[in-house]
This record gives C-alpha cells, sequence and structure tokens, in this order.
C-alpha cells in the first residue's frame, strides 16, 4: 500500500464540479456572486499549485532549515490574521499574539512529534508541516478569540479602568 495519495490532472474536474454548483446555485438564487466564486476558484488553483510545487521541493530537500522556514511563514501569517480578526485595534498588540500562537504551537509540536508520531527525524516535512499547519490554525483562532475578548473587556469596563487609574492604580 502506497502511503502518499496522489491527484492526477484528471481529479481536478471533480473539484471544479463542486465550485460550478456553487456558481448554478448563485446564479439561480439571483446573489450575484459568479464572477467572485469564479476567480476566487482561480486563485485557489494558482495557489494550490504553487504551494504544491513549493512543498514537493522541500520534501525532497530532506532539511530542517527549508521545514522550518514554511513554519514561520506559516505563524507570520496565522499572527496576522489573529491581529486582524481582533474588532477593536490593541496598541503592541502583534508581538503579544506572535509569542502566545508560537509557544502553544511550538510546545504541542514537540509533545506530539517526540510520544505520538515519532517520525525516522524530528523535522521529517511530511509531519511537521500538516500538523503544524493544524495547531497553528486552532492556535490563531484561540488568539483570536482571546484578543477579541480583552477588547471587548475593555470597553465595556472602561469607567471601572478609568476610576481605577484616577485613583493611582497603575498598570500591570
Amino acid at each position: 500500500m502506497d502511503p502518499l495519495i496522489t491527484l492526477e490532472p484528471t481529479d481536478l474536474p471533480w473539484a471544479l464540479g463542486m465550485m460550478a454548483i456553487a456558481i448554478g446555485l448563485s446564479s439561480w438564487q439571483q446573489l450575484g456572486l459568479e464572477l467572485s466564486l469564479a476567480i476566487a476558484t482561480g486563485r485557489t488553483i494558482l495557489q494550490l499549485m504553487v504551494v504544491g510545487y513549493v512543498l514537493a521541493v522541500v520534501f525532497a530537500l530532506d532539511n530542517p532549515i527549508p521545514v522550518l522556514g514554511i513554519l514561520l511563514v506559516m505563524l507570520t501569517i496565522a499572527t496576522i490574521t489573529a491581529r486582524n480578526r481582533i474588532g477593536k485595534k490593541i496598541p503592541r498588540v502583534i508581538p503579544i499574539v506572535f509569542g502566545s500562537i508560537f509557544f502553544s504551537t511550538a510546545l504541542t509540536l514537540i509533545y506530539t512529534n517526540l510520544f505520538i508520531v515519532q517520525p525516522d527525524t524530528w523535522y521529517k516535512p511530511q509531519y511537521l508541516i500538516p500538523l503544524g499547519g493544524i495547531v497553528l490554525g486552532n492556535a490563531m483562532n484561540g488568539a483570536a478569540i482571546a484578543g477579541e475578548r480583552l477588547a471587548s473587556t475593555i470597553s465595556s469596563s472602561s469607567l471601572e479602568i478609568e476610576t481605577h487609574l484616577s485613583l493611582g492604580a497603575t498598570p500591570q
């Protein structure tokens, strides 16, 4: 049994068929989303092709530096995405979001890699990159929810915070 699932170009029409159904439903319901869906489909195909070629090179290299580089790019994108999901702008929140996503992801990946998956080498890209994406996605959502909750609590408790500050409280 081959552990890899290979997709051929002949498999693409099946995925495009689903998008054709969505575009058809949009047209039938007169939602006006047909062009946006078609553009999104094209962008998705292009992005997945580029990512596929990059990952093929990284998998062939069998070196930890490109794997860690991809994880760093994913971490940066997750940080920016989490920051953008927080409705109210909180000053200097990016380092906090970056740190929380980084440490939670690193601890989870180290534990999972060492004790559960146990690949031949710790940086095996076939395992580390997909697991990293899954963990980063969850950490990003958690950071965004926590940041949004913090912003809403600060907003709803602004009078209480101002009272404490006027009585001499210092930021902690």
